[in-house]
Formats: C-alpha cells, structure tokens, sequence
C-alpha cells in the first residue's frame, strides 16, 4: 500500500473562463481530469515555495486589481488568515 492521503476538502474557486479552458487542454493532453491536474500543479508550487526565502510582500498599488480588492476585504474584516 502507498502513502496515505490526507482528506479532500471541497473548495470554491474563481477562476478566469481563459485559465480553465488552458487547464483542460492540458489535463486532455496528460490524460487526466483537469481538477487532478490543477492539484498536483498547486502542490508542486508550494514545494517550489517552500523551498524559496520567504519575499516581501509588494505594496498594495503594485498588486493586479483583483487582489487589492481582497487585501481590502481582508484588511476591512481583520483577516490574514484562510478563509
């Protein structure tokens, strides 16, 4: 027997219609479902992460619209932790 897995949680992700259709194409092309491709990418990026000295965090006018948008959600409720 293989190493246990840890439980699934299920989670809700907004995603670009754009990056979904990419992850399928490539999914397709591994012959895997695209949510197991997208775990195993996302696992892989947090061990490159991890591995990684820990970054500054850039100023909030530098970050893409959308996440200074949740940093001041996140600012506004107090929150830096997961949601």
């Amino acid at each position: 027997m293989g190493p246990e897995k840890s439980p699934l949680r299920t989670i809700s992700l907004c995603l670009p219609e754009a990056l979904i259709a990419r992850l399928k194409v490539l999914a397709n092309q591994r012959d895997v479902p695209y949510q197991s491709l997208l775990e195993v990418l996302l696992a892989e990026r947090r061990k490159e992460e991890e591995a990684t000295p820990v970054r500054t965090l850039r100023p909030a006018q530098s970050l893409p619209h959308s996440l200074r948008s949740e940093q001041a959600l996140s600012a506004a409720n107090g929150a830096g932790a997961e949601g």
